[in-house]
């Protein structure tokens, strides 16, 4: 009996020391990962980016560099822009397809401005798209100027998009990132969450994408759009038609043609004439911008087309 007494009392203790043992475990675990727990919770607070940053320092430096980027594609923007109305002047782009061809070739110009062409604005948007690169390739940046010069790499890999309606130019610049760094105080800490009263200065570093979307206006440019130009001369026309190459009229109308061509396209000088092309009459008329544009020298674009004058 004493025996059996005997491993009944040992197993007991046995058993009891076996629970405090495993409560011991419970109670280091449950420590570990408390402690584990607030790290992260610290970390996480700590290393989370601020929305709203308010030092004036930080504004101004990504402000600046954001109007430089601006600044150097609204110019090659604009370039590209009078150039290609240049292209599209010069070689008579804007004359519909389906206009009749003159009895004659006249002052370099082989066809009645009868409407402006369909595939127009489409010619127009691809030299501006082309002319566009080729300003902004152009640019020499210093290799400190990290953002400009991925600003060219982008455009040179076609990372951005252009629209043309016939009168304005939109531009949108894509995925350009304005890397900037700052210092700022912050508070030390013990263990990230116990503030100890010194400060300390951390270099802070923002990635900043902006959406640049550019948007110009022929009329901004001092330009008209030919849409517009052809409804003011059919207007002018239609006031001041000659019935033949003999009306005796003819001179009074063609004053009166280029007064009113005047008033409408008040952004160019204009030039008209009665010519009569196997014995039908016509206006040839030559605008030339008010603008100067620099192409090698500062020069005006001119604009000429002949319309039916009956």
């Amino acid at each position: 009996m004493k025996t059996s007494k005997i491993n009944k009392t040992y197993r007991r203790n046995k058993i009891f020391c076996s629970k405090k043992a495993d409560i011991s475990i419970v109670l280091l675990v449950f420590m570990t990962l408390a402690l584990v727990g607030v790290a992260l919770f610290s970390f996480m607070m700590g290393g989370k980016i601020d929305k709203k940053i308010s030092d004036a320092k930080f504004l101004e430096t990504t402000y600046a560099v954001e109007g430089k980027i601006d600044f150097y594609l609204a110019g090659a923007l604009e370039q590209a822009i009078v150039k290609a109305y240049k292209d599209a002047a010069g070689g008579q782009v804007f004359v519909g397809s389906g206009c009749s061809t003159l009895p004659e070739k006249t002052d370099g110009i082989e066809k009645e401005f009868c409407r402006v062409d369909s595939n127009a604005n489409a010619a127009f948007k691809e030299k501006i798209e082309g002319y566009f690169k080729e300003n902004i390739n152009a640019l020499d940046f210093p290799e400190s100027e990290t953002t400009l010069n991925g600003l060219k790499n982008n455009i040179e890999q076609n990372r951005f998009s252009v629209e043309f309606d016939g009168k304005s130019t939109d531009l949108n610049a894509n995925d350009i990132r304005i890397n900037s760094q700052f210092n700022a105080k912050k508070q030390k800490k013990i263990l990230w969450i116990i503030p100890v009263g010194e400060e300390i200065t951390v270099l802070v570093g923002v990635n900043y994408e902006p959406n640049i979307m550019i948007k110009t206006e022929l009329a901004d440019l001092g330009l008209s759009d030919f849409e517009a130009i052809y409804q003011k001369t059919t207007e002018c026309k239609n006031a001041n038609s000659i019935s033949s190459c003999n009306d005796a009229e003819k001179d009074v109308k063609i004053t009166g043609f280029n007064s009113c061509l005047s008033g409408k396209l008040a952004d160019f000088a204009i030039n008209a004439e009665a010519r009569c092309i196997s014995s039908k009459p016509y206006f040839l008329a030559e605008l030339k911008s008010g603008e100067l544009f620099i192409d090698g020298d500062f020069e005006a674009i001119g604009i000429k087309f002949i319309v039916a004058a009956e």
